[in-house]
């Protein structure tokens, strides 16, 4: 099993530092009620609830150079729920790797990947 600490370690500060440092209040992770029942376990939401986040530490590569599917596939699962959070205000996806965030700029470019 791949040792991810130095990813969670980067979500982490995300989450602590760098969302509050933008949006002038604090985050932690929790749940947030959907548009069609239930809940989803964001990986930030802010004090007053208005705004959710999921935070992407994945690279877009393997390291035998081919396209990380499954972590493409999961940051796909995710934004279907960002986008379908109910009475938020923001909806917000963090890539903390430039590889994975140009290929999902890529992607929204080519009509693939919502706004």
């Amino acid at each position: 099993m791949a040792d991810t600490s130095i990813q969670r370690e980067a979500e982490g500060w995300v989450v602590r530092e760098a969302l509050p440092a933008v949006y002038h209040q604090a985050f932690s992770k929790g749940a947030v009620p959907l548009v069609w029942g239930g809940a989803f376990e964001f990986d930030a939401v802010s004090h007053d609830r208005t705004t959710v986040a999921c935070v992407s530490t994945s690279v877009a590569r393997t390291a035998g150079n081919k396209l990380a599917v499954g972590k493409i596939q999961k940051i796909k699962a995710d934004t279907l729920y960002l986008l379908n959070a109910a009475n938020v205000n923001r909806r917000v996806l963090v890539f903390t790797h430039e590889s994975m965030l140009r290929h999902f700029e890529k992607e929204r470019k080519a009509g693939r990947f919502p706004l």
